[in-house]
């Protein structure tokens, strides 16, 4: 780091430090294990024909998928509950906020376990198949793209401490101000990550914490896929994500990196729904909520690319 970042790392010492006890490679790695299954053991079977004579021995792995409710994994989600509410303590002192610590801790754990049960979808429930599919296919990737949702779900909220009406601002803010960011880029890489990844995931964090409430709306004409892209398109993070360029005076952006957009906006949009409504409310607005991201996926398709056309495709 520079001169300048390392004295800023001294004068956020009382909040870098608490961070780096909650974000850290072993936490999001002891958390990932919650969701991707294990094998704990080589068994010997006896594979044996009709009429009992022995066949063959064969060695299999024994793949078990931890329990959210077993005794092991709710300790080390009442560790991540008490880590995080000294977060946001510390985050209270240094920007002199007000907000309710432990009600805002006990908030995230919900949202922890709703998002730690997304691989279980289909099966709690049958009618969101389609949704589950989506978003199956998001997390599916491995650790570091459980890595880079859990580095989210920890920052996205922390302005909450201060001030719940501005909580994504200054949480974002923060990303960059107080080097959550930076640190969060290094405890990928100590993941194995490379540089470049590390970054991709980073940049995932950013704007997931900036656009996460991209369904927050007061009326009915906010909600369209019109209203949600424009405002999306306003946001330096997406179109920074999107790599939206000008070539020959027309605005362009990258097509993977938009279908990327729309999965991982997917994620907070249905964990916001499961955490804080009962079943058949939620399942009624996730579908919605999903269906508008389809309608924007669609739209790239016969787009060319081109942002103008994409608007027009959402009409």
């Amino acid at each position: 780091p520079s001169i300048e970042e390392a004295l800023a790392e001294i004068f956020l010492q009382p909040v870098l430090d608490p961070f780096r006890k909650l974000v850290n490679a072993e936490m999001l790695a002891a958390l990932t294990e919650v969701v991707m299954p294990v094998a704990v053991e080589m068994a010997e079977v006896t594979v044996e024909e009709e009429d009992g004579d022995e066949l063959a021995e064969l060695d299999v792995e024994i793949v078990v998928e931890a329990d959210l409710e077993s005794p092991d994994v709710q300790v080390l989600l009442d560790d991540v509950q008490a880590r995080y509410q000294t977060l946001l303590q510390a985050v209270a002192d240094f920007a002199e906020g007000e907000g309710d610590v432990a009600a805002l801790a006990a908030e995230n754990r919900d949202g922890l376990e709703t998002l730690l049960s997304l691989p279980d979808l289909a099966e709690q429930m049958p009618e969101l198949e389609q949704v589950a599919a989506s978003i199956a296919a998001q997390l599916g990737g491995g650790e570091m793209v459980w890595a880079t949702a859990l580095s989210w779900h920890f920052v996205h909220n922390l302005g909450a401490a201060v001030d719940t009406d501005e909580a994504a601002e200054l949480s974002r803010s923060w990303l960059d101000e107080w080097l959550l960011g930076r640190l969060i880029g290094s405890v990928l890489r100590d993941m194995t990550a490379t540089g470049g990844a590390a970054d991709e995931a980073v940049a995932v964090v950013k704007l997931l914490t900036a656009n996460g409430r991209w369904f927050d709306a007061r009326t009915a004409s906010q909600r369209t896929p019109l209203a949600v892209l424009s405002k999306l398109l306003r946001s330096r993070e997406v179109q920074q994500f999107i790599r939206v360029n000008r070539y020959g005076g027309v605005l362009y952006f990258n097509k993977e990196a938009y279908e990327q957009l729309c999965a991982w906006l997917l994620l907070p949009a249905v964990v916001d729904s499961l955490a804080n409504l009962p079943e058949e409310d939620a399942v009624e607005q996730i579908v919605e909520r999903h269906a508008v991201l389809q309608k924007l996926l669609e739209a790239s398709a016969e787009s060319g690319y081109q942002v103008d056309k994409l608007l027009e495709g959402v009409r």
